[in-house]
């Protein structure tokens, strides 16, 4: 099973793109929204994972967060 997925996570008046890509995590911040969506936008594209949200999330993943 393919563990990736993309997600933008808020904290302390920041934004996180977490991608988890294949059980390896990569963590990466943002001071806007729409900056980390665009970030995470373009992650997505390159997994070929859905548009939005946190498709690809598998419960697995999920407990890194």
């Amino acid at each position: 099973m393919r563990n990736t997925s993309v997600v933008v996570v808020p904290t302390d008046n920041r934004y996180e793109v977490v991608i988890i890509e294949d059980g390896m995590v990569t963590r990466t911040d943002f001071d806007f929204a729409e900056s980390a969506e665009s970030y995470a936008s373009g992650q997505r594209i390159r997994l070929g994972l859905p548009a939005n949200g946190q498709a690809g999330l598998s419960a697995e993943s999920a407990e890194l967060l």
